[in-house]
């Protein structure tokens, strides 16, 4: 199972007991622990990842959850584990917070503040269907996500290297989903009617939102995918449910870092075939140079998935289908290049 890091925000102050001063000038530590992270680990249970052993001054969470017990856990990397269970559940995908103040053996105190996600034990099967790469406004870049299996979406993430590969562009709230729904990400806000569909799928009035499909708008307007880039969606422990791999030349190494990285992550993990076994290079990616605004990257709908680029295809002008089935009109470089040369 490829694991890959998810981001975690937390706010974070020490302090030391008044004596700590004093106590530090012969030789007692002074360092307030450090804060690794925290993950629900079932519905009812959470464990916070600390550099040393705590004692847990204060406990809270929100929206308001009972700590019924708390038990200190070794763990494989060195960390100090302190495991929460809780009176009751957690909704799957729910965002909540938690507010604690710990502290170590030589009375050194640290305030976490940090969100996280409740557990979700039903992910459902998700396919990447279809990317546009190419921004005009009004049309911006988008995802869609084919479900072929049903399930609960909360907390699956949706990265791009372009992004940044190590933490989610998006993370899906808690929505029920079929299969055959499609999804549809879109990765630009730029209007206030260009809302989540956590409700009804036609909740949505922005540009593009499509009748047929869950709409999801990522905040914010900077570019997120380019032509050249790796996507993948992964659930919250960090294994890959799908992947998608972009390049728009097919000849030598990777261009940048971010993506040569992001497709040795893929390749790693068996999330992406290579044509040999040397290494994954732009020649293994999905050809990505024809794409356009009204030319997307479409898979082929109705076949087993290969995680390789023999699965998809750039559609024709005019042929790309946000949030309903692919069109098998494709897009002919060869073709397109003639005519060019012919008005000449």
């Amino acid at each position: 199972m490829l694991a890959v890091p998810l981001a975690i925000m937390a706010i974070l102050s020490c302090s030391c007991s008044p004596e700590i001063p004093f106590r530090g000038i012969i030789g007692t530590d002074v360092s307030p622990p450090g804060f690794r992270g925290i993950r629900a680990v079932a519905a009812d249970r959470v464990e916070l990842r600390f550099t040393e052993n705590v004692s847990v001054v204060s406990l809270r969470f929100d929206p308001p959850v009972q700590a019924v017990s708390m038990e200190a856990l070794p763990s494989d990397d060195g960390s100090a584990l302190v495991s929460v269970s809780l009176g009751s559940p957690i909704g799957a995908g729910t965002r909540c917070v938690v507010d604690a103040v710990v502290q170590d053996a030589d009375g050194n105190s640290l305030t976490v503040l940090a969100p996280f996600l409740g557990r979700n034990d039903d992910m459902p099967r998700l396919r990447i269907n279809e990317a546009r790469t190419e921004y005009s406004r009004p049309k911006v870049e988008f995802v869609e996500i084919l479900v072929t299996g049903a399930g609960n979406l909360g907390a699956v993430g949706l990265y791009s290297a372009s992004a940044d590969f190590a933490s989610p562009m998006f993370v899906f709230p808690p929505v029920e989903v079929r299969a055959g729904d499609y999804l549809l990400v879109h990765l630009r806000t730029l209007e206030a009617q260009e809302t989540d569909e956590t409700g009804f799928p036609d909740e949505s009035d922005g540009y593009e939102s499509s009748p047929s499909a869950r709409d999801f708008w990522v905040p914010g307007s900077e570019e997120r995918l380019r032509k050249t880039d790796a996507l993948m969606l992964a659930d919250q422990d960090g294994a890959v449910l799908d992947a998608l791999l972009l390049s728009e030349t097919a000849d030598g190494a990777w261009a940048g870092e971010g993506v040569a990285e992001a497709a040795r992550v893929l390749a790693d993990g068996g999330a992406w075939r290579t044509i040999e076994t040397e290494g994954i290079l732009p020649r293994d990616a999905v050809p990505s140079a024809g794409c356009t605004p009204t030319r997307s990257v479409c898979r082929i709908e109705g076949e087993d998935d290969a995680d390789r680029a023999d699965d998809w295809f750039v559609c024709a002008t005019g042929c790309a289908t946000p949030g309903k089935p692919n069109r098998n009109e494709r897009y002919d470089a060869a073709s397109a290049s003639a005519r060019k040369t012919k008005k000449k």
